[in-house]
């Protein structure tokens, strides 16, 4: 795979009472994707432990190269082993559907730690991104909403952009394809990884078209018009 770029940043999971092992879209064990080939359990840090394992997905529409997302479960880094069941049928689904591979990987969790508790990295951490960023959040009942949005206020060297909808921390991901959440993702995605124009205007424009759709607030850094469409 000749293209991996990163420019997606989702910053909404669920607190811990609310999901005990699996994604956004809770525990979904036995779903069929279509795909033309997967690997699991692929050790990504050679050290033979489980929680540094993924699984890879490609789409069941063959190409040379596919444009890659990295999709991380959500678990306040109580789950270190989450990949398997966590989003297959809802936001998985949805991007291998729309000609993405897929990479799920596994994660240490806060037990996994020779030193207690998952420390915060600090905010200056925020100067390593090197690529558009789009934050989507659940509103101001999100448990992240501060924190995302001053993630964002801090973004000023990279297009930034920051959407909202009104359902709280664990968004739509429970939903059919992901909800509504997967509207401004995919079409992250596809305007970032394919230039595709039309997925941009979601984005762009005097009026963007996310802000047709009922209940979207939307905002963007300087940096952002430097985007081509």
């Amino acid at each position: 795979m000749k293209k991996l770029l990163f420019s997606v940043l989702l910053l909404c999971g669920l607190t811990v009472h609310a999901q005990p092992a699996g994604g956004f879209g809770g525990i979904q064990q036995k779903v069929e994707l279509a795909t033309s080939q997967e690997w699991k359990d692929v050790n990504y840090a050679g050290d033979n432990q489980p929680y540094h394992t993924c699984d890879i997905y490609l789409p069941k529409k063959t190409a040379d190269t596919y444009p890659i997302v990295i999709h991380i479960y959500g678990s306040a880094w109580m789950n270190n082993n989450g990949k398997g069941m966590a989003d297959l049928g809802t936001v998985v689904r949805a991007l291998l559907d729309a000609g993405y591979a897929v990479v799920c990987p596994n994660h240490r969790s806060n037990a996994d730690q020779a030193v207690g508790g998952m420390p915060m990295p600090p905010k200056s951490k925020l100067n390593d991104l090197h690529c558009p960023v789009l934050y989507i959040l659940g509103g101001t009942t999100d448990i992240a909403y501060e924190n995302g949005m001053d993630d964002f206020r801090l973004i000023q060297h990279v297009p930034a952009c920051v959407v909202n909808y009104p359902v709280g921390h664990g968004g739509t991901y429970r939903e059919p394809h992901g909800g509504e959440f997967t509207v401004p993702a995919l079409a992250w995605l596809q305007w970032q990884l394919k230039g595709d124009k039309e997925s941009a205007k979601l984005f762009v424009g005097k009026k963007p078209e996310l802000l047709l759709r009922d209940k979207w607030t939307l905002e963007c850094n300087k940096k952002f018009s430097e985007l081509k469409e």
